[in-house]
């Protein structure tokens, strides 16, 4: 069966062709190429032809050569008849087959290049008196961060600006990994993060004890040698998530959580209040007689090895195991 000529071919199929030998195609465009191609042998077939058709004109010799002046020629010398017009093409069809099968090779070969090329998904932006921890590194303001690539940065300042917008800076020192193309994994060390574009919104943080989740514009976080996590949220919300989906916690501006590391999770959270003048915090009740550590669960106890407690303060006086009593505070929290 003889494969469809290319003019026939649907369009996006051509216009994919065309993309391909111009080399602007996507990435993408090329899979859906190369799924087509695996897929279909007359589409394949046409292809060979359509290259081996386009290599001709590029080089500017071609796979067929008309030759009348030559065999005109050539007879002058012989004495021999001039040759008939049927004679006057010389074609070459092994050579055409060979430039097809080098052309599909080479195809893959450039794809199989194209797909292990790394993935920039960042830039370094500014550098402030750097120094980094491969003492080979020589790295300058406008270089690409590949996806994967760690940085480790043992003095200074960097800042670095994600496709999307997201700006990242890291203060030295610290290990970042740029882990996709909205987020990257914090392993050592204090960041600031800000998100502030459309397309940077939900820009994920992850530590060694949990993942930030952007959804305002700008937070801090740091993580210390033994694996604690911190957060400082200073504009919008970011979500906390744990390994348990149900224990995601939802921080405001001028909130702070550190995690801890371990099997199981401990958080401290500190709350910016409702800035009225009672300080009443939106999510932790003052203390009560309910509390895990009050004296009346029976898990906690208070001992003063020497002098007295809060007596010269008025506000607590007398045994320390008050300490333990929600509802004996002489003033509650809130």
């Amino acid at each position: 069966m003889t494969p469809p000529r290319f003019e026939d071919l649907p369009e996006e199929d051509r216009e994919r062709f065309d993309a391909y030998l111009d080399g602007t195609i996507s990435p993408e465009e090329f899979d859906r190429l190369q799924a087509r191609l695996l897929e279909n042998a007359d589409l394949r077939a046409t292809m060979r032809r359509y290259l081996a058709l386009d290599e001709a004109l590029r080089s500017g010799t071609g796979a067929i050569l008309k030759t009348s002046s030559a065999a005109e020629t050539t007879a002058g010398w012989t004495g021999d008849s001039p040759v008939s017009d049927s004679t006057k093409v010389i074609r070459f069809p092994r050579l055409r087959a060979l430039a097809a099968a080098a052309l599909v090779i080479g195809a893959f070969v450039w794809f199989l290049g194209f797909r292990d090329r790394p993935r920039v998904i960042a830039s370094f932006d500014g550098l402030h008196s750097c120094r980094w921890m491969d003492p080979c590194a020589r790295v300058k303001a406008g270089d690409p961060i590949a996806l994967g690539e760690r940085i480790g940065l043992s003095a200074g300042r960097a800042e670095l600006r994600f496709n999307t917008g997201a700006q990242v800076t890291l203060h030295g020192p610290a290990i970042f990994e740029a882990r996709s193309r909205n987020g990257g994994f914090l392993i050592l060390g204090k960041a600031d993060f800000i998100a502030e574009t459309t397309e940077s919104k939900g820009f994920v943080l992850e530590t060694p004890t949990s993942n930030f989740g952007d959804i305002g514009t700008a937070f801090s976080a740091g993580v210390a040698p033994d694996g604690l996590s911190r957060l400082e949220v200073s504009k919008g919300i970011v979500d906390v998530v744990l390994a348990d989906p149900d224990s995601t916690r939802r921080l405001k501006a001028g909130d702070t959580m550190w995690v801890e590391p371990g099997e199981k999770k401990i958080l401290t959270r500190i709350e910016a209040g409702d800035g009225t003048p009672a300080f009443r915090f939106p999510t932790l009740p003052p203390p009560s007689a309910d509390d895990y550590a009050d004296r009346s669960q029976g898990h906690a106890s208070i001992h003063v090895t020497r002098g007295t407690l809060g007596r010269d303060s008025g506000r607590i006086g007398g045994s320390a195991d008050v300490l333990l009593d929600g509802v004996g505070q002489s003033k509650q929290d809130s």
